[in-house]
């Protein structure tokens, strides 16, 4: 993926669904979950300062549940919302 959109709820939204996509045709899919672990350690990792790590996170979250809606149907599973 281009690092120029990196941060953005589109970029991570897209790694989301190519992650899903790609599971489809590997032998050993990874789970949605430990993904979404990989791509935070990504941001707190390439962060330029607290401000902008603390943006780059709620866009990641803003994916994730993006992601959740439309393959569960439901905003927070997890927590029973």
């Amino acid at each position: 993926m281009s690092d120029f959109l990196f941060g953005t709820v589109e970029y991570f939204t897209n790694d989301f669904q190519a992650c899903i996509m790609n599971n489809l045709t590997i032998e050993n899919p990874s789970v949605i979950k430990a993904h979404y672990s990989k791509l935070k350690d990504e941001v707190i990792r390439r962060s330029d300062s607290p401000a902008d790590q603390e943006k780059l996170l709620q866009n990641l979250d803003k994916a994730y549940q993006r992601l959740k809606i439309n393959l569960f149907g439901a905003e927070d599973e997890e927590h029973g919302s």
